[in-house]
């Protein structure tokens, strides 16, 4: 009995013949390689490719939401669900079969270096290098203002956040702000990975400067390491932060605008 996936491929090869094209696509603009990487569906991936005459345009026409081959293979390994090996075999494919490195993906028109620094490995982003991908934040960057640096930062990658740090300049970290005024090193601190947040901000010139410095909703990296409660890691931080700034800038009062709902 043939399983889901030759049934689906025997389907696909009936309905579209034995050259997929660009335009085999359903109303969301959605075509057979991107559904299959959409599922996690890699040797299926992979067969539909063999038979696509034009690979480039297959695999940089993106759904209405979008979608690319590379975004879903990006994404995957973003959520921890492809990694090592695999990943960069498979990035590296794409690549090579035509994907733009490039490509704006997704609704939040995300490029493709920040999901790859979002992986957390640095061969994978070097691959879209290879192809003249460019980590300069003022064309690489997502429909919310958000770098490879904070995205590195906010899934909570040491080793990505470190090296991007270090390629971008480190004081970066301080003037790099997505739409709600969150550095790299806020969105380290709000999602509670507080080791990485330290970790960008001993590389600053004045952490001080960085620890107190607010986002657009009032709150700075010092009141975010209080408010992520009895974790070791955050008190570490409370303590850190502790000893670069004065006792004056402890006491301060977190100052939250109206409006912005909390740290965004």
């Amino acid at each position: 009995m043939l399983s889901g996936r030759r049934r689906l491929t025997a389907w696909l090869l009936a309905r579209c013949g034995a050259t997929l094209r660009a335009a085999a696509t359903d109303k969301s603009g959605l075509g057979p390689v991107t559904l299959a990487a959409r599922h996690g569906w890699w040797d299926l991936m992979e067969q539909l490719l063999g038979l696509v005459a034009d690979t480039a345009t297959v695999l940089n026409t993106r759904s209405k939401e979008g979608e690319t081959a590379l975004g879903w293979v990006l994404k995957y390994g973003a959520a921890g669900l492809l990694a090592g090996e695999e990943l960069l075999r498979l990035v590296s494919l794409l690549l090579e079969r035509g994907s733009s490195p490039v490509l704006p993906l997704f609704r939040e028109q995300i490029p493709p270096p920040c999901l790859a620094a979002a992986t957390g490995q640095p061969q994978v982003l070097a691959a879209l290098r290879s192809r003249h991908a460019s980590l300069d934040p003022d064309v690489c960057r997502d429909s919310c203002g958000r770098s490879v640096l904070h995205y590195a930062a906010a899934k909570g990658h040491e080793e990505m956040g470190v090296l991007l740090q270090s390629e971008l300049g480190a004081e970066e970290c301080l003037t790099l702000t997505d739409e709600g005024g969150n550095t790299p090193i806020h969105l380290a601190a709000q999602r509670g990975h507080d080791d990485v947040a330290r970790a960008l901000l001993q590389r600053c010139a004045d952490p001080s400067a960085a620890i107190m410095t607010p986002n657009g909703a009032g709150v700075t990296v010092y009141h975010l390491f209080l408010r992520a409660g009895p974790k070791k890691d955050s008190q570490e931080g409370v303590l850190w932060s502790l000893e670069k700034i004065s006792a004056e800038q402890a006491r301060m009062p977190i100052k939250v605008r109206l409006g912005w709902g909390g740290v965004g």
